[in-house]
């Protein structure tokens, strides 16, 4: 997106020029915070790699002022300013060292208020980077529930809670009330805190996770990373290849002057979102280590002199490009050409992954295009209040005697009657958002009433839908909508 574009180009140029990655295009279009999390994740990281070179107080109080907002975009970041202050310490610490190290005066006193003065400075940079920090955080919450005891929240997830079994029913309690750590202010946010507790209750909820054919209840430490490989083009599987085998057999040039900071952030970030493995359906939660994925391909530009080189290279991030641009505006359904492309992504992952809402205005472009086609079913993971308000939009004419159709809706708790004139809609979401359906497959198969079938391929994972993928399609207007023409009942 611009603003990554934007950041790249004036922090980093030499480093990494590409940003039109098809996870970041998808949802670089929401109202998420994901992407906004990623790129103020690198501006900070790049202000801090930059800081370590001058170590001026108006440098770290730009580090910790970016630092609040990306903590202010996505929770995650609450790890940077921790990250941030092991680095600072250790920069300082390794230059005091060599400080004494190359000096003539090996006297030992001189040597020890050396190291004094240095952890002075060191103390007093990460105070102004914490004051900072939590002043950009606090007022993007309007000052409002500062310095609350953390004996009085109320915590709902297992770890801060302590009175419930992760993905039991909800009960609130607080481990810390008892302790002496209850009775010490907490310089945060209150909703800045009952926010993350609430994230973390739901990654211990355990829900059904589908990824790569399976569906299981919790889900795959391994899932972002393969899920990269899946969700970008082919060519960055060789770019990304390259470029952290350089950084291993080349260290001493390519992760020269501290650039290996760089990497710190996002690769931690990385390690969290993949330990939290209970639950797995969406790879943006992964985007704010994107950067540091794709700076590991800048080793490759940095350090490749040869012309040959140069030209493979080049080569590499045409390709790139053309498979991302290619899928535009359904960036969401992306799949690398080696996996079968975006029309096979249904295989390997769903949700967001697949599709999340672009394929509503085909659908009702191509119901406009043909008033002669009907009636329509519609099966699509969307709500059911939203399917009526965009297709009533469309409808045109009424039925002289419409009857009522049944319609399954996630909001709902079971079938119910209602008259939707020539328009059926099917969502086939369980009502407790988990993966599958009462209804067998064969039993749904026999239940098809003829008519024009418009089915979002995120559905094929459905037990329920399933053998949709075994049909041929009538037409695909894209990769993940497919339409049928059912000509009669499979119970006749």
């Amino acid at each position: 997106r611009p603003p990554l574009n934007a950041i790249s180009y004036r922090f980093s140029p030499r480093i990494q020029r590409k940003r039109l990655s098809p996870l970041v295009l998808g949802f670089g279009g929401t109202i998420l915070p994901d992407v906004p999390a990623a790129v103020l994740g690198l501006a900070a990281t790049l202000v801090f790699y930059k800081w370590l070179h001058a170590r001026d107080y108006l440098g770290v109080v730009a580090v910790g002022a970016l630092t609040a907002l990306a903590v202010l975009a996505k929770s995650t970041w609450m790890i940077l300013p921790l990250i941030f202050l092991l680095l600072l310490n250790v920069r300082m610490v390794a230059s005091a060292v060599s400080e004494s190290e190359n000096s003539a005066d090996r006297d030992r006193g001189r040597t020890v208020i050396r190291i004094v003065r240095c952890s002075l400075h060191c103390c007093g940079k990460s105070c102004v980077l914490v004051l900072s920090f939590l002043f950009v955080v606090a007022a993007g919450y309007n000052f409002d529930g500062l310095m609350v005891p953390l004996k009085e929240y109320q915590f709902v997830s297992h770890a801060l809670s302590g009175s419930a079994e992760p993905g039991s029913d909800l009960t609130v309690g607080n481990r810390f009330a008892i302790a002496w750590v209850g009775s010490c202010p907490i310089p945060l946010p209150e909703h800045l805190l009952k926010g993350i507790d609430e994230q973390w209750m739901q990654f211990e909820s355990r829900k059904s996770s589908y990824f790569l054919g399976t569906t299981q209840r919790g889900g795959w430490w391994y899932y972002y990373v393969v899920g990269f490989f899946i969700k970008e083009p082919a060519a960055s599987w060789v770019l990304v290849g390259l470029g952290i085998s350089l950084c291993v057999f080349r260290r001493s040039i390519a992760l020269s002057g501290w650039r290996w900071t760089l990497f710190v952030p996002g690769l931690i970030a990385l390690s969290l979102v993949s330990w939290q493995h209970d639950f797995c359906r969406h790879l943006r939660y992964a985007l704010p280590a994107y950067p540091a994925i794709y700076l590991a391909t800048g080793a490759v530009v940095l350090m490749c002199k040869h012309v040959v080189g140069k030209a493979v290279i080049g080569l590499l991030m045409a390709l790139y490009v053309f498979e991302s641009i290619a899928v535009v505006p359904y960036s969401h359904s992306f799949a690398s050409s080696l996996v079968g492309g975006p029309a096979n992504t249904w295989r390997y992952m769903d949700g967001s992954n697949v599709e999340w809402g672009e394929g509503l205005l085909p659908m009702i472009h191509w119901a406009r295009s043909h008033p002669e086609r009907r009636p329509i079913y519609v099966v699509a993971p969307h709500s059911e209040a939203m399917l009526r308000r965009l297709f009533d939009d469309v409808h045109t004419g009424k039925l002289q005697n419409p009857e009522p159709h049944h319609v399954h809706s996630r909001q709902s708790t079971g079938y119910e009657k209602t008259q939707i004139d020539t328009w059926r809609m099917f969502d086939s979401r369980h009502p407790d958002g988990v993966v599958g359906d009462d209804a067998s497959t064969d039993s749904a198969a026999e239940a098809l009433a003829p008519g024009w079938w418009m089915v979002s391929t995120s559905e094929f994972v459905r037990p329920k839908w399933a053998f949709f993928s075994r049909l041929r399609a009538f037409e695909s207007p894209t990769p993940t909508l497919r339409i049928y023409e059912i000509l009669h009942s499979l119970d006749q």
